[in-house]
């Protein structure tokens, strides 16, 4: 497994799952943070992208569970949230935070880097 996506709105994990797919990683999916931490819990998964505005624990309670477990998981950002005290939470503990919809090309050749970099180390 090379990443999990989490989003609470389908269309966005479709979308961005397909597209890893298609850049040729091995993607994980979860609608809620809680979903997410079980399948992290259960997997060794170096780099998790969250949308940081859900219901229930938000992603940056997430991001903070998962430096919890293992502090060297990559973790990006991907949100629509233009501001805010959660945006400015997330901004410190996401390696990366990325704007929906605009910045998803930077975040696919992000990501694809990030991962073939930890390759290459490893």
């Amino acid at each position: 497994m090379d990443v999990l996506v989490v989003d609470d709105k389908d269309i966005n994990l479709r979308t961005l799952s397909r597209l890893l797919s298609h850049r040729g990683l091995e993607c994980a999916s979860a609608r809620s943070a809680g979903e997410a931490l079980k399948l992290f819990k259960s997997n060794k998964i170096p780099l998790v992208i969250s949308d940081i505005d859900m219901p229930g624990m938000n992603g940056v309670e997430l991001g903070l569970q998962i430096r919890a477990r293992r502090s060297e998981t990559i973790l990006y950002a991907f949100t629509g949230s233009s501001g805010g005290d959660l945006l400015e939470a997330a901004e410190e503990v996401f390696d990366r935070v990325f704007s929906k919809p605009s910045e998803i090309s930077p975040l696919i050749d992000t990501t694809v880097a990030a991962l073939e970099s930890l390759r290459v180390k490893a």
